[in-house]
């Protein structure tokens, strides 16, 4: 299919364009959405209106490291209302500043407009209203988002004494998808050559490196977002995401005379899995709130939350 181009300037000069965890794994189960097994996407059903951070220059991506905002700008530079499709435009900024939120720094963002007018599909009912949904958006972030787990020091050294002798194992969940992954020091005593924990210096940490999306247009994110019906408008009440996600975890020994970082493995890295593992009766009561109170909620896979327990 032809892309269709939109054209877009700003300070700067761009090009508009159109496995298995090797640790132990807690949750077998990869959520997929509901709409991902019941409907298919087919990109052909769209325009693409893309914008692609890769083919800039290092230093202008440097100069603009705001990728959400120079594709919040984008985005508004269609002038999408002026064609019935404001409800597009909506979806699109609010994943765009969530994605913000979220610390995401962008590859590329499409923006997808229904070659048809009226091709919503109906998601359910809930509290005497229907709603619907439009995969709005697709996008990728491969400049990882990090998370620090506990730091070393006087206070926590002795779970760090625990872990190294193998009396614990460090527990990653990310909650939003409902995945745990457990992390016996011996994988990074197998990498890094570490075996006393006298070795490792107060300031150590862990790091759970995520990205999302292939880099290009071929794997990409795609963004789900569901509208309540009222009359003949449409209130942007909830959104989600389905693609690829992977986790990967960094060991930090902060000792000078060793290296700064080493990449023990990846925990976690699938071709898609859904931004939430709520249910469709969960989707539609959240969707539902959210529009009882004029507002919406985004959940993208940049902003899965990770979390540490010793």
């Amino acid at each position: 299919m032809r892309k269709k181009l939109a054209c877009f300037t700003i300070a700067c000069a761009m090009i508009v364009t159109s496995a298995v965890p090797t640790f132990a794994e807690m949750s077998e189960k990869t959520y997929v959405s509901d709409e991902e097994t019941n409907t298919s996407f087919n990109i052909d059903d769209y325009e693409q209106y893309t914008i692609d951070f890769t083919t800039m220059m290092t230093t202008t991506r440097a100069m603009s490291a705001d990728t959400t905002t120079i594709a919040s700008q984008y985005v508004r530079s269609l002038d999408l209302a002026s064609r019935g499709f404001g409800y597009i435009e909506d979806a699109c900024l609010a994943e765009l500043e969530q994605y913000a939120q979220d610390g995401a720094q962008l590859d590329n963002y499409t923006v997808l407009v229904p070659k048809a007018s009226a091709t919503k599909k109906y998601y359910g009912s809930y509290g005497g209203h229907d709603f619907y949904y439009e995969t709005t958006s697709m996008s990728s972030f491969t400049k990882p988002v990090s998370v620090s787990g506990v730091k070393k020091s006087k206070s926590t050294a002795s779970k760090w004494s625990s872990w190294v002798k193998g009396s614990i194992d460090v527990v990653v969940s990310l909650s939003n998808i409902s995945k745990k992954f457990t992390i016996p020091y011996s994988v990074v005593s197998a990498v890094t050559g570490i075996f006393d924990a006298n070795k490792i210096s107060y300031g150590a940490y862990n790091e759970y490196v995520k990205t999302g999306g292939s880099g290009s247009t071929n794997n990409p994110i795609k963004t789900r977002s569901i509208y309540r019906k009222s009359g003949t408008s449409y209130h942007l009440s909830y959104q989600d995401q389905t693609g690829p996600l992977k986790l990967t975890f960094v060991f930090h020994p902060a000792d000078t005379a060793l290296k700064t970082s080493y990449d023990i493995k990846d925990l976690y890295n699938v071709k898609s899995v859904c931004s939430t593992a709520f249910s469709k009766s969960s989707i539609l009561q959240i969707a539902n709130t959210q529009a009882n109170h004029g507002s919406k909620v985004t959940y993208t896979l940049a902003g899965v939350n990770v979390t540490e327990t010793w």
